[in-house]
């Protein structure tokens, strides 16, 4: 029970501003209660550590989470997440496939395997991996920065000329981050 309240506070419930304070003192005492709620464990460890750029604690509880239950697809991507964080991007890599293997349609997974590809200098499995992606936004997004690192500069600009056609207003901050791929500081800015 502490460790949802602390799920709730955290979250910030509906109209009120987040608990931060509230929420790691739940979690410290679900961890009271649960010496082994390693989900509490990487929650405080994000709390206190992770919003600093340390997330080594984080990521040995979320392991300790997926080895204790292979199958939370939810932990595993909170996993991957937390390796990519902490620029362990081989290792992020690997934890997202095995999401894959799992649930197949995880929201954005495509988008996420596909961006690692490309910070790892693997432009072409980027492709790959991209042209997977159903959600459409998602799918535009990261294909505009994979065919400019392709050299494919004319594709590259039909995606993001649909994306600031059909998505801008959603999406501004992921166009702008192709844009600042592209090189395009100004329009990164615009």
């Amino acid at each position: 029970a502490h460790s949802f309240l602390g799920f709730y506070y955290f979250q910030a419930a509906p109209g009120y501003a987040a608990n931060w304070r509230q929420a790691r003192n739940e979690y410290r005492r679900a961890v009271e209660l649960d010496p082994n709620d390693f989900r509490s464990k990487a929650q405080i460890a994000f709390m206190e550590q992770g919003i600093h750029g340390d997330y080594d604690a984080k990521i040995s509880n979320l392991r300790k989470v997926v080895l204790n239950d292979p199958m939370d697809t939810s932990a595993l991507w909170h996993l991957a997440f937390s390796l990519y964080l902490a620029n362990h991007l081989e290792a992020s890599l690997t934890a997202y496939k095995e999401l894959s293997q799992l649930q197949p349609a995880f929201p954005n997974l495509n988008h996420d395997i596909a961006w690692l590809y490309l910070f790892l200098g693997r432009p072409s499995d980027a492709l790959a991996a991209a042209e997977k992606e159903p959600d459409e936004d998602a799918r535009l997004v990261v294909l505009a920065a994979t065919y400019w690192a392709l050299g494919r500069r004319a594709d590259s600009d039909t995606s993001v000329q649909i994306l600031e056609k059909k998505f801008s207003a959603e999406d501004a901050d992921e166009i702008a981050g192709v844009h600042a791929c592209r090189g395009e500081r100004d329009l990164a800015f615009h």
